[in-house]
């Protein structure tokens, strides 16, 4: 990621285990109290309390959240007050995962220096691993969906330039947030396996693929304001943490004070533990189909 490296106000979370290895199981962790040990949540979605607590709440999709893989995460931020879509690719060519930040981007000016919190999803780097060309860095680069094995370098570079893509698309959104007190945190849902122990993309036990992105980018003034926040951040970003410490952490950092809000699962506190990941296939591969009960 050629821009965000060199972004000085990044803390990344190398240890991070996803809470499912599919989008439909690890938005439910992402968005609520649900734990890795604690399957069911005790509350709804983050975004109530933002909501309860004045934030001008934006939800900002590629997708359209109705498809199987993505109910759950529609569902979990239907109380978004305001949902928005992309636009289209032909409307902005040359474009993809950017096209994100030029929603966002408008609503900043229509809504100047409010209390928001942006929701954003996108495809990332999703198969087929797609891209506009001037993120074409590594090449041959190729995702044949019907075998994508038989050139796995080929497809391996596709995946490289779908996170040259992403890399832009967060520069551009952080460059809109750097005047203002504020945090970018980023978590993927799951990983994806390029060929380990053969297997290809989500849904498989394999530590590619229960190992998300995360990592949390704040502005000058925020560090400012906070500096204790961002000390606890940087302490912990060694740490084992999870999807079960992005509820707890979002709202300590947007000063909301809860007494749902539990300090040993907040990175943005110095009490912050790991979560030890009980990685059985119970656990995590949960999303298999529920079997048809027998005809009578």
């Amino acid at each position: 990621m050629p821009r965000l490296s060199r972004e000085p106000n990044v803390v990344s979370f190398p240890h991070a285990t996803s809470f499912g290895i599919v989008t439909r199981i690890s938005a439910i962790g992402m968005f609520t109290d649900a734990e890795l040990c604690r399957r069911t949540p005790g509350h709804s979605s983050f975004i109530d309390l933002f909501n309860k607590h004045g934030f001008r709440t934006v939800r900002i999709m590629d997708l359209s959240g109705d498809s199987i893989h993505d109910y759950s995460l529609g569902i979990l931020t239907r109380n978004c007050r305001e949902r928005r879509q992309t636009p289209l690719q032909h409307q902005t060519p040359g474009m993809m995962q950017e096209r994100t930040s030029l929603v966002m981007e408008e609503s900043l000016k229509n809504f100047g220096r409010n209390r928001q919190l942006y929701i954003i999803y996108n495809n990332g780097s999703h198969m087929a691993f797609s891209y506009p060309a001037q993120a074409e860095r590594f090449t041959p680069a190729s995702c044949n969906m019907d075998d994508p094995k038989a050139r796995l370098e080929e497809t391996v570079n596709a995946y490289d330039n779908s996170i040259v893509d992403l890399d832009a698309s967060i520069h551009r959104m952080i460059a809109l947030l750097k005047n203002r007190p504020a945090i970018y945190f980023y978590c993927s849902d799951h990983g994806v396996a390029l060929g380990e122990e053969g297997k290809m993309f989500q849904g498989h036990i394999l530590p590619p693929v229960y190992r998300p992105a995360m990592f949390i980018w704040y502005s000058d003034a925020f560090a400012s304001r906070y500096p204790d926040m961002v000390r606890a951040l940087k302490a912990n970003r060694l740490k084992a943490v999870s999807h079960d410490h992005i509820f707890h952490t979002l709202l300590s950092l947007a000063s909301i004070r809860s007494e749902i809000v539990r300090n040993d699962l907040n990175l943005a506190s110095p009490d912050a533990r790991e979560t030890p990941a009980p990685l059985q296939p119970e656990t995590l591969a949960e999303w298999q189909p529920i079997p048809a009960p027998p005809q009578p």
